[in-house]
């Protein structure tokens, strides 16, 4: 362990396990990953290059079934605290059943994206409830929820005005936070997406295979850890194991968003390391959790049923500007 290539070694050995479709088996060569490049005589110096900057980024955001455990006991960090909101557009019309359709932003990404978001979901799914979690609104994000009132009769707006922290990783792992609020809110299930996702025309055949499944979302063919399992698209249903099982990804998350030597830029894939880690360790513990990967399920990828924008320039410059907030309130 005491060689420089020790940890290139253990990382490739992980990615190879999961290239075979051993996620458990891989899972350990991540932890002896992770273990030595934070050691504090570590010699490993992601700046060196590029991949070594990625592999510190995906390997260490990871972790196994004893950090795990340890993070599900940590006193003094309840995910319950989180995610709570000020109501701000109640849905005059609802049709109190089916999937809610769901979708978290910070003021920047609502602003580009929520008119686009809500107007794919009325054109696709008619009649659907709809839900926006508005985190740290921009000057202009009250009046784009108003716009969107007008046109959109099932749609709920809340607020979170104040959050904890100010930056992209924490606004995507909010989502753990929020889907519980949402599933106790409106006792069914609810599906919660990227903002910058536009619902296509095959999304309702989407929900209709989710029966029966507590939690569901896309897995990709990537062998890197935390891009096993994409956050853009997560279902949740009111089932308990479905309760426990985002209790356990928000418990994961807190620990390192509240540690105040984190860096926002090392941690843009929290959630999805979040994903592999606790559903990894629930299929290694035999947990009652009914999984579904919706790509599997389906036969088809992700873009069939939402797709993102074209204007990648104006989302990476949304993103960057909220990365410096981030690191600036830090």
């Amino acid at each position: 362990r005491r060689s420089a290539a020790w940890p290139v070694l253990s990382y490739y050995r992980g990615c190879a396990a999961l290239a075979r479709g051993d996620r458990i088996g891989a899972r350990a060569h991540f932890t002896c990953f992770r273990e030595v490049v934070t050691a504090p005589d570590s010699r490993f110096d992601p700046a060196r290059h590029p991949q070594l900057n990625v592999m510190y980024r995906q390997g260490t955001l990871v972790a196994g079934s004893d950090e795990v455990a340890c993070r599900r006991t940590l006193a003094g960090l309840d995910p319950a605290a989180h995610g709570h909101g000020e109501e701000v557009l109640r849905a005059r019309e609802t049709a109190g059943e089916g999937w809610v359709i769901a979708g978290l932003a910070d003021g920047r990404y609502f602003d580009l994206y929520a008119e686009r978001f809500v107007a794919s979901a009325m054109r696709h799914l008619p009649g659907a409830t709809l839900h926006l979690h508005l985190v740290a609104p921009g000057p202009d994000s009250l009046d784009v929820a108003r716009r969107l009132a007008v046109r959109a009769p099932t749609l709920t707006v809340r607020v979170e005005a104040d959050p904890p922290w100010r930056h992209p990783a924490f606004y995507a792992c909010d989502r753990f936070f929020v889907l519980p609020r949402l599933l106790r809110r409106y006792r069914r299930g609810v599906v919660m997406l990227d903002i910058d996702l536009e619902v296509q025309s095959e999304f309702g055949g989407l929900l209709a295979l989710l029966e029966g499944h507590d939690f569901g979302c896309f897995t990709s063919r990537r062998w890197e850890p935390a891009s096993v399992y994409q956050a853009g698209v997560m279902a949740a249903a009111p089932t308990v194991p479905a309760a426990r099982l985002l209790d356990d990804l928000g418990r994961f998350c807190l620990p390192v968003l509240a540690d105040p030597a984190a860096r926002p830029q090392f941690l843009w894939m929290l959630d999805q390391a979040a994903l592999f880690s606790i559903l990894v360790d629930a299929r290694a513990r035999g947990g009652d959790i009914a999984f579904a990967a919706l790509d599997a399920l389906s036969g088809r990828p992700l873009a069939d049923f939402a797709r993102g924008p074209d204007d990648s320039e104006a989302k990476h410059a949304a993103w960057s500007r909220s990365t410096r907030d981030g690191m600036a309130s830090g």
